[in-house]
């Protein structure tokens, strides 16, 4: 072995790097996380696949390289995607973090093979020049139309990766609503009441969902026909807390089909922010 050369020390640490950022993944949260998901998923996949098609050192320049492993990266994951969705377990994230883990490791294991199969002058891997670095080196032995080249495959890297962060970084703010549902005596959207005496209960469960992405306050009145038969709240609901309650009205007029109204109001208004019904019978 040659004394500034690292013989396939970039595999090795592909793959020991892929292992180690697997449990940052799937366990752990925050700027950590995102750093370990952009690295797993979007570099290590697509440079060992590169190793392995491309051994050779004058296959692709070296900024050639790095580049083309992200766009290579982003066309293996979707097929990841693909390949686990046929599968017993589903688009989850811990089958496509296994599957991503072995696509680098396979690959970096062939592309370990096909190096060895060349002359070690011949082959691609990391070299430590006494002087210069060999980026550096290869930069200046190129024409100007060559460096211009490789330097748009480095912007656009970069571009991609800003982008990209960007993406997984900023909060993702979809529409704002309120989830409002009945439930029967089944706990389910069925079995609502529908014949009733006059002055005896009836029993359904109201249930909220907040989705609005801030703190909300609610109340609920019900009405048969014109006339309040209770009133709920009010509700205090953090973002994404759900409140379910049994609530029960009492119809004191016979009369067929009467209209019951479950009226949602949010914090100070006045007017229903939404509605839901239902049809009884008194009799």
């Amino acid at each position: 072995m040659q004394p500034d050369r690292l013989n396939n020390l970039d595999l090795v640490a592909a793959v020991v790097l892929a292992l180690f950022m697997v449990p940052l993944v799937l366990v752990t949260s925050g700027p950590f996380s995102i750093a370990a998901g952009i690295t797993f998923a979007l570099v290590l996949p697509g440079y060992t696949l590169l190793a392995a098609l491309f051994p050779r050192r004058q296959d692709l320049p070296a900024l050639e390289r790095f580049v083309l492993s992200l766009g290579l990266s982003l066309a293996a994951l979707p097929l990841v995607g693909v390949v686990v969705s046929f599968s017993p377990w589903g688009i989850r994230l811990l089958p496509i973090v296994l599957l991503m883990t072995l696509v680098i490791v396979v690959s970096a294991g062939f592309g370990f093979y096909r190096r060895h199969r060349l002359a070690i002058e011949s082959d691609w891997t990391i070299r430590l020049p006494s002087s210069k670095l060999l980026l550096l080196k290869e930069w200046r032995g190129q024409s100007r139309p060559e460096q211009a080249q490789q330097a748009l495959f480095v912007l656009a890297g970069l571009g991609l990766l800003v982008t990209l962060l960007y993406v997984m970084v900023t909060p993702k703010i979809t529409e704002t609503f309120t989830e409002f549902y009945i439930l029967g005596d089944t706990g389910k959207m069925d079995g609502y009441p529908g014949l009733l005496i006059p002055g005896r209960a009836a029993n359904v469960t109201l249930g909220l969902i907040n989705q609005e992405h801030t703190s909300m306050v609610y109340r609920i009145e019900v009405r048969i026909g014109d006339e309040p038969v209770a009133a709920i709240g009010p509700v205090e609901l953090l973002p994404e807390q759900r409140w379910q309650r049994e609530v029960e009205f009492r119809p004191t007029r016979p009369g067929t089909h009467q209209r019951v109204d479950f009226l949602l109001y949010r914090d100070q208004s006045n007017e229903p922010y939404r509605s839901l019904h239902l049809w009884i019978d008194v009799g």
